[in-house]
């Protein structure tokens, strides 16, 4: 193709101006939803639909677009519930610690919205060994203090995801030590 054809590259993006550079973010964003439509497992899709996210909006993301996005990843979840890139991508908004945010554009899991927690009970009742929801449900349970349920919850993995039984025996041992959030 000739260059005066070419869509820029995503190394040049951020040199563009203003109006010129919204443009061409909302048309990556609307290319990224094009390529989960045609396949919803492509991690590399989920990954430049994350960079393209945080281009258009910044960081930290406005709650709105935050929401928005979540939603957007649930909707995903709930169409191909053992979609390991999806979950990735949704745990790409919270934090790796439980109760406080890892950095400034992150949340803690505590804070999830409802709909997380709504999905993933949800994807259990139907696939009640989808490993990755019961570990997003763990998280979720982790963060709010419910060190026991959340116990169950790594075992229940360990048991599932030989290839992380010691991920999974940490996450026990920490549930051990840690104080129970309180309200």
């Amino acid at each position: 193709t000739p260059p005066e054809t070419q869509q820029p590259s995503a190394v040049t993006w951020h040199a563009m101006e203003g109006g010129e550079r919204k443009k061409f973010l909302e048309s990556e964003l609307a290319y990224s939803g094009q390529l989960l439509e045609s396949d919803c497992r492509n991690n590399s899709a989920w990954n430049h639909r994350f960079l393209v996210i945080h281009a258009l909006y910044g960081c930290p993301l406005p709650e709105a677009a935050r929401r928005e996005e979540i939603n957007y990843i649930l909707t995903w979840i709930t169409t191909v519930p053992h979609n390991e890139a999806a979950y990735n991508y949704l745990d790409s908004f919270f934090s790796v610690a439980h109760n406080k945010p890892a950095d400034a554009d992150t949340i803690p899991w505590r804070d999830a919205p409802h709909q997380v927690e709504e999905t993933t009970d949800s994807v259990l009742r139907h696939h009640p060994h989808c490993r990755f929801a019961l570990e997003i449900k763990a998280k979720l349970t982790h963060s709010k203090g419910d060190l026991e349920h959340a116990r169950q919850l790594y075992v229940r993995l360990s048991e599932l995801d030989t290839i992380r039984r010691r991920l999974w025996e940490w996450k026990m041992c920490e549930c051990a030590t840690d104080v129970p959030a309180t309200a």
